[in-house]
Formats: structure tokens, C-alpha cells, sequence
């Protein structure tokens, strides 16, 4: 396995979230403890790791860039500004077709590109969010 840089690793994280956007999915990413995390939010750590949808509709603010991953949301009616650096950002994935990317826990290198049986495990106590798209065809 080759090792990411930085940079590359945010690409990669934007350009999954584009393509999840693009095809319909909702984007989610997994993330490992860290030493800044809030510890309210460990309330919904499983095995040593938070899943957060970070779709449009469920986040505000996305930013992401070599610094990590920023975005505000609201957690049992807290809004919460979440800072999350770019090495505890452990993948990113579409919730409804299991597939994405997942980065080592060691480095930053590249596990899988299909990663359905991983996520599989990890988002399966999570509920599905639709809702219908604004667009329409026009002929």
C-alpha cells in the first residue's frame, strides 16, 4: 500500500462526498477518537469510533481541507462546531451502497474501495435518512 499525503487524503474525501452527492447517496465518515473530541459525543462511539452523516441536510458548514473535516450539526438538540483533523478521519462511504474508502488505522494508506462488509458492521444501527430531489427532468 502506497502512503497518502495529506492533501491527497482531502482529496479524496472531497471527491467521495461529490460522488455521493452526484448519485444520490448520503455521505457518511467514520471517525476515530481523537484528543479534542468533545466528550458529549462519546456517547455514540462504538468500537472506539463515531459514523456521522455529513450530507447537506444534516450538517452546516462543510469544510473540507488539509486541516480535516469542519462542519457544525445538532446532537439531541445541541449544536455542536466539530473540528475533526484529517488523521482521525478514518473513511468516508454511501450509506446505500457500501462503498467508499477506508484509511489504515496505522497510517494513511488506502485499505479497500469496497468496503461493504466493514461498513456493513458499523452503520447498521443507523437509520437511512431519504428524501426525494429537488430536481426534474425536463425534456
Amino acid at each position: 500500500m502506497n502512503n497518502i499525503s495529506g492533501d491527497k487524503k482531502q482529496d479524496l474525501l472531497y471527491t467521495i462526498y461529490n460522488w455521493c452527492l452526484e448519485n444520490g447517496f448520503t455521505p457518511y465518515i467514520s471517525v476515530k477518537n481523537y484528543s479534542n473530541m468533545d466528550k458529549q459525543l462519546w456517547k455514540y462511539e462504538k468500537n472506539n469510533e463515531i459514523i456521522f452523516n455529513i450530507s447537506p441536510s444534516a450538517v452546516c458548514d462543510l469544510i473540507i481541507n488539509d486541516y480535516g473535516v469542519n462542519f457544525s450539526a445538532r446532537f439531541n438538540g445541541v449544536l455542536k462546531n466539530l473540528k475533526i483533523p484529517l488523521d482521525a478521519v478514518s473513511g468516508i462511504f454511501a450509506k446505500e451502497v457500501n462503498q467508499g474508502i477506508q484509511f489504515s488505522i496505522l497510517g494513511n494508506d488506502i485499505v479497500s474501495d469496497d468496503i461493504s462488509t466493514v461498513m456493513d458492521n458499523k452503520i447498521k444501527d443507523f437509520k437511512l435518512e431519504t428524501s426525494r430531489s429537488h430536481l426534474k427532468l425536463v425534456k
